[in-house]
């Protein structure tokens, strides 16, 4: 019989012949198995929420475990416990985040949270959430590192899921005469770095196969794919930014379709979005982290994340935005 292809080193679920359903779980529960066949589980921890204050850094992704195929019988039990993001904070430090398990069928998964960003500069971003358990284990990217050698603000971006093993970091800022935000990680792209001497700067959020574009005294475009910059793309394809929409109602392509944010404006959102110097960065839809928020805007400050990504930091003006919950996503084929 043909099994299938399950999850490969690249982006997006390979063909798989014949996958009957997949199931996503937000909250802690416990699952039985409703037939026997081979499954496969993805196990991601909640990500950590960005510091707040000057030389802020963003906070660390959650680490996931993936269980390329493993065969379960029908009744078999899974309990499944859901990592909380790290709240954002108004002052000093960011919160970490829980981790995200299951355990059941000889199966021990872990996704380990991401670590809260801190203030002060220069300091290490929150640590990205380790992972174990699985056939494949990633660790979350890292915060985004704030360094500042003048007054001006400096905040790091979050780190975004890594689901194909790249590096997917929060962008760093360093500031030495102007503002500097670093963009948000993507699924399989870091955030946009940003480095400012004469304006202030933002870089780009990360996407799910490209990092985000760096920025020098300039406001960073989003990766350019296939001839056409993405913007606002959620994971349902939708280009409208005012359209809300949430990933757990439609999982058919839950891996593949993680886009970045763009910069056109500060509410963009995706996969990773931009830093911003002007509003409140964009809420993250699944798997990014928020890019680095403050400045201009009196009260900006960093998005929330929605899974798994870490929020960026935010200047004294503002608050950093709350780290991604954690998730398990199941998907199994037709019963032998």
């Amino acid at each position: 019989m043909n099994f299938g292809t399950f999850q490969g080193p690249g982006p997006g679920l390979q063909p798989n012949n014949g996958f009957k359903r997949q199931l996503a779980f937000p909250v802690s529960t416990t699952w039985i198995a409703p037939v026997t066949t081979y499954y496969m589980i993805h196990c991601v921890g909640g990500g950590g929420s960005g510091g707040r204050g000057l030389g802020a850094q963003g906070g660390g992704a959650g680490g996931c475990a993936i269980k390329n195929r493993v065969l379960i019988n029908q009744g078999t039990r899974l309990v499944i416990t859901i990592g909380a993001g790290g709240a954002g904070v108004s002052s000093g430090f960011g919160n970490d985040a829980g981790a995200t398990t299951v355990v059941g069928a000889g199966l021990t998964l872990r996704g380990g949270g991401g670590g809260g960003g801190v203030t002060g500069s220069p300091q290490n971003g929150g640590a990205g959430g380790s992972a174990s358990g699985g056939d494949l284990n990633y660790q979350g990217g890292r915060g985004g590192i704030a360094t500042r050698t003048t007054s001006h603000d400096c905040v790091g971006g979050g780190g975004g899921v890594s689901l194909w093993g790249a590096d997917t970091r929060g962008g760093d800022a360093t500031a030495n005469g102007a503002g500097a935000y670093g963009g948000g990680g993507g699924a399989g792209g870091r955030g946009g770095d940003a480095s400012a001497t004469t304006t202030g700067t933002i870089g780009a959020g990360g996407h799910s196969t490209a990092n985000g574009n760096d920025a020098t005294n300039a406001i960073a475009a989003g990766p350019t794919l296939t001839g056409a910059t993405v913007s606002y793309y959620l994971l349902s394809q939708s280009s409208n930014p005012a359209t809300s929409v949430n990933p757990l109602a439609d999982l058919t392509t839950p891996l593949s379709n993680s886009y970045a944010g763009d910069v056109a404006t500060a509410s963009s959102a995706g996969s990773g979005s931009s830093g911003s110097y002007s509003a409140t960065t964009g809420n993250v839809q699944a798997w990014g982290g928020t890019g680095g928020g403050g400045g201009g805007g009196g009260t900006a400050g960093s998005g929330n994340a929605f899974i798994g990504g870490g929020s960026g930091g935010s200047n004294q003006n503002g608050a950093s935005g709350n780290g991604g919950q954690g998730i398990v996503i199941i998907t199994w084929m037709h019963p032998l």
